[in-house]
């Protein structure tokens, strides 16, 4: 099982479906159940989780072999659980 943020994007689509192509398992972490939808439909897992939350992250990513994190331009990402663990301040 991978899990892959940014999934609704350019970027985090590529990887999702180049591993639903090769057979993998795949969690789609998204912050709207709603555009989940068209993932589960392709048989993705679907985990919620909002880049701040890093209790949610820790949900999302637990059980998975390997983790896609696409975090935003590095202005905004400091600002996100994600980002903090991206500098080493924090563990996700």
């Amino acid at each position: 099982m991978f899990a892959i943020t940014g999934i609704t994007g350019q970027v985090g689509g590529v990887v999702a479906h180049t591993l639903l192509s090769a057979g993998r398992s795949v969690r789609a972490v998204l912050r709207s159940a709603k555009k989940g939808e068209i993932w589960s439909q392709q048989g993705c897992e679907v985990a919620l989780a909002d880049m701040n939350d890093s209790a949610a992250l820790q949900r999302a990513f637990n059980g998975t072999e390997g983790v896609f994190v696409l975090l935003p331009p590095r202005s905004h990402a400091a600002h996100t659980d994600a980002g903090r663990f991206q500098r080493g301040l924090d563990r996700v």
